[in-house]
């Protein structure tokens, strides 16, 4: 069965989340990584939605990601 999602629902998550992800890296990378996060599968989301604990670790691995491109 498939489940219709709500077309606003990337946005709505990436509104949710920005702010807590800026000041947790940085300005300069919160677009970015906010970005990587929103494009999650939805169960991810909502994981991360539900424990910042979560929230925190997919923000550190994106970061990671990131600076890993950023060195090749």
């Amino acid at each position: 069965m498939v489940v219709p999602t709500n077309p606003n629902l990337k946005q709505f998550v990436g509104e949710f989340i920005y702010e807590y992800v800026e000041n947790f890296i940085g300005e300069e990378r919160a677009p970015k990584i906010t970005g990587m996060l929103i494009d999650l599968p939805h169960d991810e989301i909502k994981g991360y939605l539900f424990d910042f604990t979560k929230l925190d670790q997919k923000v550190r691995e994106a970061n990671i990601i990131l600076n890993q491109a950023q060195t090749q």
